[in-house]
């Protein structure tokens, strides 16, 4: 018949027959995710929790770490810069430490040999210094003020000299060591050399007891009374350091050796 409902029980080889329940459900946990949980098993439950606070460990360990290597960045780049700003210390110590030396280099070069100078007041040309006086005597009072200064009137025996004076000079006439004792002999110098032809007394005037003087580069006959500047010359101070070696300090001026105490 059309509405009749026929049942039949299947058995399937390697299939075993499920009993069910009076729900109609399997047996395990619920199918709800709450129903789930309430007949999960406490092992379960262990697991899950331990699992969550091992996510935890883990998420707060990066954390932690992320943390430590930005801390970590920052000083390594804070001591990057320090160690720049050393280096750049470094290389503007070397710089000075350079120049030191080639000061100590230089002082010891200028020590080793023989410093030439002159007074206050005294120019200093070619290991002589010159006296150029503002006021005006007559030619033995003038050689007189150059014997008072350990000097002597100037004895011009070089083209170098001459230009060197006339430079001086700046047009002045000045009174110098020539002189010309009488007629019948010739022009000489205070030490008795012979004035050399380079540059020849222009006698512009007759007399038997005559000396000279230099003007704008000329050597010219003068009155021996006529009051006018004069030149002194000396040798210059010569000063040369023979031993440093403290505390003992050694050294030569003019040919004469002084040794005093320094400092330790």
């Amino acid at each position: 018949m059309a509405g009749d409902i026929t049942y039949a029980d299947l058995r399937l080889p390697g299939l075993q027959a499920v009993p069910a329940t009076e729900s109609g459900s399997n047996p395990g946990c619920s199918q709800t995710p709450v129903r789930h949980l309430q007949h999960c098993s406490p092992l379960s439950m262990c697991l899950l929790l331990v699992a969550v606070l091992l996510l935890g460990f883990v998420v707060g360990l990066g954390t932690y770490n992320l943390c430590q290597m930005y801390v970590h960045s920052m000083k390594m780049r804070s001591l990057e810069e320090t160690l720049e700003r050393i280096q750049q210390q470094l290389q503007s110590s070397d710089v000075a430490v350079q120049r030191i030396n080639n000061t100590v280099n230089d002082w010891e070069s200028v020590l080793s040999g023989e410093l030439q100078f002159c007074m206050d007041g005294w120019q200093f040309m070619k290991g002589k210094c010159y006296f150029f006086s503002t006021s005006q005597k007559v030619w033995d009072k003038s050689k007189e003020d150059c014997h008072s200064k350990d000097a002597t009137l100037a004895m011009i025996k070089e083209k170098d000299t001459m230009a060197f004076i006339r430079e001086r000079a700046n047009g002045t006439d000045y009174l110098i060591g020539l002189r010309k004792e009488s007629r019948k002999t010739d022009w000489s110098w205070l030490d008795r050399t012979p004035l050399e032809r380079f540059t020849p007394v222009i006698e512009n005037r007759k007399g038997i007891y005559s000396c000279a003087k230099v003007s704008s580069g000329q050597l010219l006959m003068e009155q021996c009374t006529t009051a006018l500047p004069w030149i002194c010359e000396r040798q210059a101070f010569s000063l040369q350091v023979m031993r440093v070696s403290p505390p003992l300090v050694s050294f030569r001026l003019n040919d004469v050796t002084y040794t005093s105490q320094g400092h330790q």
